[in-house]
């Protein structure tokens, strides 16, 4: 029998239209394994920056916390030792003052009920300084409570360095306000602490208040000395308004910065008994660099 014409026809004109269809096909199965294999590497290159990240502000935390611990330790005694005799207390000729603090760059202060500064762990004050209107002065003026407060970072006079104040209430033995003892922390003594941990290049770590006021932030960026290194730029006294839930103890996002709008995986740890945040961040150009020159490459060989 001869083949019909028609049919012959019809199967010359699928015959194509099947090889391109089978193309198609096997070029979609292969950008469809391209596409799973690149968001299964980003997803786990991003699981890892936040488990990292997550570490580094739980450690920083931890040893911001002691430190803070070791000021308020200070701060009670001082203000128990002044409560038994205020008439005679003398802050710098405080029998124990010299072994206060030893490793911290700080100074201790004791200032009177109507703002003055009596005097350092140093000697009395050499010249009249009144702190009336700084917000730790102002606190604890308004509230009679047992508790250490943080004070936003204030100048640090001749230092040129700015302090953070922490302070405690000190009152009369019939309860009345007498004044405040306060020490002034030196605010890049934190952020040095940050420049020893390896955040890559626009990684950053801050000690955010529950207040909004940033007590130190620490960004690492391009140094104009030394070409393709990076150098540890520090930030006092930003404000800034985190939105973490009141009671969270931890948390990580993947968010622009407010600070200077780059995208990061950022996770915050809140430390226990202090109204303060721990923030440490790694830039997506950093931790995503390794994996953009991948995804090109197997774009690239898709293509081919």
């Amino acid at each position: 029998d001869q083949p019909d014409p028609a049919l012959s026809l019809i199967r010359r004109g699928w015959l194509p239209l099947a090889m391109a269809l089978f193309g198609a096909l096997v070029v979609l199965l292969i950008v469809g394994g391209v596409a799973q294999q690149l968001s299964s590497e980003r997803s786990a290159i991003l699981r890892e920056a936040q488990q990292h990240t997550s570490n580094l502000a739980r450690a920083l935390q931890e040893h911001i916390r002691r430190t803070l611990k070791e000021v308020d330790q200070a701060l009670l005694v001082l203000a128990r030792s002044y409560q038994d005799d205020p008439q005679n207390f003398r802050l710098w000729q405080w029998p124990g003052r010299d072994l206060l603090l030893q490793d911290l760059t700080a100074q201790i202060e004791i200032v009177d009920r109507d703002g003055v500064v009596l005097g350092t762990t140093q000697g009395p004050a050499p010249v009249t300084v009144s702190v009336r209107n700084a917000d730790y002065f102002l606190h604890h003026v308004d509230h009679n409570d047992d508790t250490l407060f943080f004070g936003r970072p204030i100048a640090g006079g001749g230092t040129g360095h700015s302090l953070i104040p922490l302070s405690r209430r000190l009152n009369d033995p019939d309860g009345r306000f007498a004044g405040v003892v306060v020490v002034l922390l030196d605010a890049y003594y934190l952020a040095r602490l940050y420049e020893t941990v390896d955040l890559g290049h626009e990684g950053t770590v801050m000690l955010d208040g529950r207040d909004g006021g940033v007590r130190s932030r620490v960004t690492f960026g391009p140094d104009p000395a030394h070409p393709g290194h990076d150098r540890a730029n520090i930030t006092i006294g930003e404000l800034v308004t985190l939105k973490l839930a009141p009671d969270a103890e931890s948390q990580t996002t993947h968010a622009v910065s407010p600070f200077d709008s780059i995208e990061r995986v950022t996770s915050y740890d809140v430390l226990k008994d202090f109204p303060l945040i721990v923030a440490v961040g790694l830039a997506d150009n950093d931790i995503f660099a390794q994996y953009d020159t991948i995804r090109w490459r197997l774009i690239a060989a898709a293509a081919l």
